[in-house]
C-alpha cells in the first residue's frame, strides 16, 4: 500500500516537437509530456547543487510541490487526493532555493485495522537562521467503491493527525525530529483509502514545506476479492463459446465468449473446457486452482486426495471479468497428467495481497470425459 504518484508536473496541452512526417510540433498529453519536465528539474537542481543525492532530489521536489485543488470544482478549496497527485505539481525554483527539508517526502500510512501509523519526521534547516516551524495538517479527498475499485466514489474524509509537537525550533545547519501518528477518522468504511498533507509552517504562518500520505480504513487482506460488479453471476462455472487465442491452455482472446453453466454440466475436451469466470476487485498474491473428485450428487470424495491444477503468483485487479480454464491435467508424480474422466469440482484458493489471509471459491460439480 504504497502511496503513488510520488508528484506531478506539466503534462496537459504541452507544445512540443515531434514527428517530422507529422510537422514537426504538436500539441500533445499524458507522461510523456511530463517525464521531460522532471529530467529538466533535476538537471538545473544537480546544476545548482552537484552533491545532492538521488533521495534528497525526490525529497526537495516533494516538500517543494504545490498540491492542487479538486479538478472537478478548484473554487471549493478541497485537495485533490494525494494517491491522485502525490506531493503535487513541482516548483524547481523553490527546489533550488529553499532551505527547509523535511523527510520523509511522503507517507505510506498503509491499513488501519492495527492502529495508527506512526513515523517521525526529520526537520533540516539549511539556512544561515533558526527557525521555528508549526505542524497541521490539511485534509484531502478520499476514494472508495464497494464491488468496483475500477469505479470509484469521491468523499470528504478527515483524518486523526497527531504531532508529537505543534511546534519546533531548529538551529542554523541542524535538524530536529518529531513523532506523527496517522488514522482514519472513525466509521470510515473498510476499503477506503483516505488522504492528506502534513503542512509545515513558518512562525510567521506561511506555508514551507508538505508532505502528503495516504491510507487504507480497515483490513486490506479481509477486503473481499471476488465481486461480480456487472451483475452477472460470477464468480461462477463456465463454458467457452468462442475462444480463437489461448495462452498456457488459458482463453486470453479479448472478444472470447463465455456461457455460465449449472451444476452436472457436461465437458468434452479440446476446447470444450471447464472455466472459471471471475471479477478480481483487488489485486492478488496467489491464485491456485485445485481439483476434487465428486460423488453423482456433487457431495465431494473425502478419500480421494486435491489434485493441483495450476497456480498463478501475482495477479492484478480485472478490468473487467477473466476467466481461469483448466485443461483437463493435473500434477502426477512425474509431471503433468490427464485427469482420468470423472465429476469434479475446481476449487479456487486465493492469497490476499498482504499474503495474510485467504478467501476460496468452488465451483458447481461437473463431468468430464
Amino acid at each position: 500500500l504504497t502511496l503513488k504518484p510520488d508528484l506531478g508536473a506539466p503534462g496537459g496541452s504541452i507544445y512540443s516537437t515531434y514527428p517530422l512526417e507529422q510537422g514537426g510540433y504538436a500539441l500533445a498529453s499524458g507522461t510523456s509530456m511530463a517525464a521531460p519536465h522532471v529530467a529538466g528539474s533535476v538537471a538545473l537542481m544537480l546544476e545548482a547543487d552537484p552533491n545532492l543525492t538521488p533521495a534528497a532530489v525526490l525529497s526537495r521536489l516533494q516538500n517543494t510541490a504545490e498540491p492542487a485543488p479538486v479538478w472537478l470544482n478548484p473554487g471549493l478549496g478541497i485537495l485533490d487526493a494525494a494517491h491522485h497527485q502525490g506531493a503535487g505539481l513541482i516548483q524547481v525554483d523553490e527546489a533550488i532555493t529553499g532551505t527547509t527539508w523535511v523527510s520523509p517526502g511522503k507517507i505510506s500510512a498503509g491499513e488501519s485495522e492495527k492502529g495508527p501509523h506512526t513515523t517521525s519526521l526529520t526537520v533540516q534547516n539549511t539556512g544561515s537562521a533558526d527557525h521555528t516551524y508549526r505542524f497541521s495538517y490539511q485534509p484531502a479527498l478520499a476514494t472508495w467503491s464497494e464491488g468496483n475499485q475500477n469505479a470509484p466514489g469521491f468523499f470528504l474524509a478527515e483524518s486523526d493527525v497527531r504531532f508529537s509537537s505543534t511546534e519546533l525550533r531548529v538551529p542554523a545547519g541542524a535538524q530536529r525530529s518529531v513523532e506523527v501518528s496517522i488514522a482514519p477518522e472513525a466509521g470510515l468504511p473498510d476499503g477506503m483509502v483516505y488522504t492528506g498533507y502534513l503542512v509545515i509552517s513558518a512562525a510567521e504562518g506561511e506555508t514551507v514545506v508538505t508532505v502528503p500520505f495516504a491510507g487504507m480504513s480497515g483490513d486490506y487482506g479481509g477486503l473481499p476479492v471476488l465481486t461480480d460488479p456487472a451483475g452477472l453471476g460470477t464468480p461462477s462455472l463456465a463454458r467457452i463459446v468462442k475462444c480463437e487465442i489461448f495462452a498456457e491452455n488459458q482463453c486470453v482472446d479479448a472478444d472470447a465468449e463465455f456461457d455460465l453453466v449449472d451444476a452436472n454440466h457436461v465437458f468434452h475436451g479440446g476446447t470444450d473446457l471447464p472455466t472459471i469466470i471471475a471479477h478480481f476487485d483487488q489485486p492478488v498474491r496467489q491464485v491456485r486452482v485445485d481439483i476434487l473428485s465428486t460423488l453423482a450428487n456433487g457431495r465431494i470424495k473425502t478419500n480421494v486426495a486435491p489434485r493441483h491444477a495450476f497456480t498463478v503468483d501475482y495477479v492484478g485487479r480485472d478490468a473487467g471479468y477473466s476467466a481461469w480454464t483448466w485443461d483437463g491435467m493435473v500434477d502426477g508424480r512425474n509431471g503433468r497428467v490427464d485427469a482420468n474422466p470423472g465429476r469434479y469440482v475446481m476449487v479456487m484458493t486465493i492469497t490476499t495481497a498482504d499474503g495474510e489471509n485467504e478467501q476460496v471459491f468452488t465451483t458447481e460439480h461437473f463431468r468430464m470425459r
